[in-house]
């Protein structure tokens, strides 16, 4: 088992913003069906209806006593407009037309607005709901070598680790793809290989270990190396992100300097791929340890451990040991809780029969 030298060092400094993604049957509550009047019995705007849905859902919070405040995106009413400073702050929870409230690394907290959505009249989740983790370090960003070694770590069998966690309909389907099968990196591959020809990759590359292994995959190989090639965070997150926003199950566009179609970068990494049903609490608050702790180690870790935790994680996948084998080796080694490894093993295996039953 592998662990950082000083595993609490980054994990201390790690921030988070949490995304619900949530439907409202407004028009059925008290407040759609006056407004629905005001209209002549029509339908009303669909901007109206957003406000209507924001007020409804900031009215249910507040009377939860939540530990922050919650404000209604100015964006429901008008998409075009400018964000208010809570959201710009990430200082309250916000409602938004795509659902995204803000916390910080007091589970306790959101423990609270979780529980209060479950319990919400007119709330609805279904499998197209997603559970949206960024995990940043305030303004610092993340170093291009922590970036690096995360994304190698993911190519070489950490996402395929990973998505052992998640339902079938939870992986490399639209809004949640593979790095794998969608990242720039993968579809445009010659183009990359004949850019970066003149470029030897960082000596970090090394400790990936991509001759050990005969049974692991060229491509993958070549994937990897590239990774190691890039020389600025920007170049890196370009190889590693896709032409749509947002839309990789792991995406790293919100550490762009300049972020696409209008969107304020937010330094920080978005793991998309968790489902919205809020149902597991204990799934939900050990995800956003995992991938809190899997970021602050690709940060912290050392030459040897790092490569002693690609020799884990690529053996286990390449032996195709079970899902609870594969989850407990990367876990351990990335330094999460036995607590928390304990629920991730026992849901690996849940989904695994899942799997089986739907094959």
């Amino acid at each position: 088992m592998a662990i950082s030298q000083d595993p609490t060092s980054t994990i201390e400094e790690v921030t988070l913003g949490i995304e619900f993604e949530f439907m409202v049957d407004i028009e059925h509550t008290e407040e759609g069906a006056k407004l629905k009047g005001e209209h002549g019995g029509g339908p009303p705007p669909l901007s109206l209806l957003r406000v209507c849905a924001g007020n409804f859902v900031k009215e249910f919070l507040d009377n939860a006593c939540l530990a922050h405040p919650v404000d209604v995106s100015v964006r429901m009413g008008d998409p075009r407009l400018a964000k208010g400073s809570s959201e710009v702050a990430c200082s309250s929870w916000i409602v938004k037309y795509d659902a995204s409230p803000v916390a910080d690394r007091e589970y306790t907290k959101v423990v609270h607005v979780l529980d209060a959505l479950k319990n919400m009249e007119y709330v609805k989740f279904n499998d197209t709901c997603g559970l949206h983790v960024h995990v940043g370090r305030g303004i610092l960003g993340f170093p291009l070598k922590a970036l690096q070694k995360l994304g190698s770590l993911l190519f070489l069998g950490g996402e395929e680790v990973l998505d052992q966690l998640h339902p079938p309909h939870r992986i490399n389907d639209v809004y949640f793809e593979s790095l794998r099968s969608s990242s720039r990196l993968v579809l445009m591959t010659p183009i990359f290989e004949a850019s970066f020809s003149e470029i030897e990759p960082d000596s970090w590359v090394e400790h990936c270990c991509l001759d050990i292994f005969p049974g692991l995959d060229d491509r993958v190989k070549l994937w990897v190396a590239l990774l190691w090639k890039t020389r600025t965070v920007d170049e890196f997150c370009f190889l590693i992100s896709d032409d749509s926003n947002y839309h990789l199950a792991y995406s790293f566009k919100g550490l762009e300097s300049t972020p696409l179609c209008g969107f304020e970068p937010r330094k920080t990494i978005e793991f998309r791929q968790a489902e919205g049903d809020l149902t597991d609490q204990r799934f939900v608050l050990s995800w956003i340890d995992v991938v809190s702790r899997l970021t602050a180690w690709a940060v912290d870790v050392e030459e040897h451990d790092f490569e002693t935790v690609v020799k884990e994680v690529v053996g286990s996948v390449l032996a195709r040991d079970d899902a609870g084998m594969m989850v407990q080796k990367l876990l351990g080694s990335i330094g999460v809780s036995d607590q928390v490894i304990s629920i991730m093993v026992n849901r690996a295996r849940q989904v695994a029969t899942v799997k089986a039953g739907t094959a």
